[in-house]
């Protein structure tokens, strides 16, 4: 059994003319499955709105600030999602609000 639970969120599109990347998401197992069915629910809403092309900004997306190429998201109360962007694409993580600042 792995520790990560891995999925790639993809934007189904009507036009063939628009290409929408996909959004790698890497989940510590144990986060996951601890955390609330609602917020699993947000988890996925927030990964096709944003394979959809959907800006972080409308979505309560944060830059961090040491960090350009992170932007947060929070998810209840404990926990936050980032959302990195480097050559390779987009990559989502959910972490503990405790101690996702030890990601960046």
């Amino acid at each position: 059994m792995t520790d990560n639970i891995n999925y790639t969120f993809e934007c189904i599109s009507t036009q063939t003319d628009h290409y929408h990347p996909s959004i790698r998401c890497d989940f510590n197992r144990k986060v996951w499955i601890n955390l609330p069915h609602i917020y699993q629910q947000k988890v996925k809403t927030l990964a096709t709105s944003l394979a959809a092309g959907v800006p972080f900004s409308l979505l309560g997306g944060k830059k961090i600030k040491c960090n350009q190429s992170l932007i947060r998201f929070r998810v209840g109360r404990n926990h936050r999602l980032l959302l990195k962007t480097d050559s390779q694409g987009k990559e989502l993580r959910l972490l503990n609000r405790q101690g996702y600042e030890m990601y960046f």
